[in-house]
């Protein structure tokens, strides 16, 4: 997928802060954040005396620690590069407000893994992406809010040869949009040398989780773009989640790469998109892609409800017989177009 200025965008984003000129206390296990209070100095991090950014309390914790949320406001973009746990719970709005570039960017080692809790990003029209994940061991994603961005609300490029554990759970990834057509409510797109002679091959082994999280007003829903993936692959499961009022796309599929992928839609929705409901292809690759769909509602998608596009024996569409798929294209035929889909019986 095309997507613009996205190296630029991510090269910068992935750049690590220098050290800085401030003298650190020794490093805590958790840290608090103010807005109202906060002072970034070798000293913050406790409640009675916390810290003003997310960056300055990243930097001041241990691997594997904590910054804890006092009060609402906006806290500054970040770049994780540890095992760190974020947790703003029920303090009124935590947000990032990036400019340009990433909110988030995550360029962690393999086994860590980063938990984002009650954040909201807001791109205003400006920023590129919200949470930028390129390297780490998992990330956890709970209760927040990544809008407005011109490539992703959330972007999983997983540059790695380890394998990735991401769950993005009760979270609005919505109203991201450029004029090219080309953004994303979320983004999946191992990236890999051909793109750039910095980057090492991508390999990635990715299992995602996508539960109750809602995509709606993009150019895309959900992105799945595997063209530079090979060996390990995608699996992934969305349950009770919706893709609604894109542009172009409910959810898209691309497989054109050497990797395998695997999606299952469990209750899930894609409706009133521009295009397609559910969108899936491997025309040119030698992976294998496997989608299965039970209870989903595809329903009042411009073109098609669902295309299927995936190349006779490199993989398969399997429908459980339960779904709710109609209205779209203003005729029946246009309800399923491609590869008809394969029926399985319940065990």
């Amino acid at each position: 997928m095309a997507h613009r200025s996205m190296m630029a965008g991510f090269l910068a984003g992935i750049a690590l802060l220098g050290s800085g000129s401030a003298v650190r206390a020794q490093a805590v296990t958790k840290a608090w954040v103010s807005v109202a209070k906060g002072v970034d100095s070798g000293s913050c991090g406790a409640a009675s005396a916390p810290c003003r950014t997310f960056q300055y309390a990243h930097d001041h914790v241990i691997a594997g620690g904590e910054i804890d949320v006092l009060d609402p406001g906006g806290y500054g973009v970040l770049t994780i590069t540890k095992a760190v746990s974020i947790v703003n719970d029920g303090s009124g709005t935590a947000g990032i407000t990036p400019t340009s570039g990433s909110a988030i960017t995550v360029h962690a080692n393999p086994g860590d893994i980063v938990l984002l809790h009650g954040l909201t990003l807001d791109g205003l029209g400006q920023g590129g992406i919200g949470v930028n994940y390129v390297t780490g061991g998992g990330l956890v994603i709970q209760n927040c809010t990544a809008r407005n961005f011109t490539t992703a609300g959330i972007a999983i490029f997983a540059i790695a040869t380890n394998h990735v554990n991401v769950e993005i759970r009760d979270s609005h990834l919505d109203d991201n949009v450029n004029p090219q057509n080309q953004a994303s409510g979320l983004l999946y797109y191992p990236l890999a040398t051909a793109q750039n002679s910095q980057l090492p091959a991508a390999t990635p082994s990715v299992s995602m989780v996508i539960d109750n999280v809602t995509a709606n007003r993009n150019n895309t829903g959900f992105t799945f773009a595997a063209a530079n993936a090979s060996g390990g692959g995608l699996h992934a499961t969305i349950r009770r989640s919706s893709a609604s009022q894109n542009s172009l796309y409910g959810f898209a599929l691309a497989n054109p790469g050497g990797a395998d992928m695997g999606v299952i839609f469990d209750s899930a929705e894609a409706a009133h998109n521009g295009n397609i409901g559910i969108g899936v292809g491997n025309t040119n690759g030698t992976g294998s892609t496997t989608v299965a769909i039970s209870a989903v509602l595809v329903t009042n998608n411009g073109q098609f409800g669902i295309n299927n596009q995936i190349v006779s024996g490199t993989g398969n569409f399997f429908t459980a017989g339960n779904n709710l798929i109609g209205g779209n294209g203003g005729n029946a035929a246009n309800n399923v177009n491609g590869a008809a889909l394969t029926t399985y019986a319940f065990q």
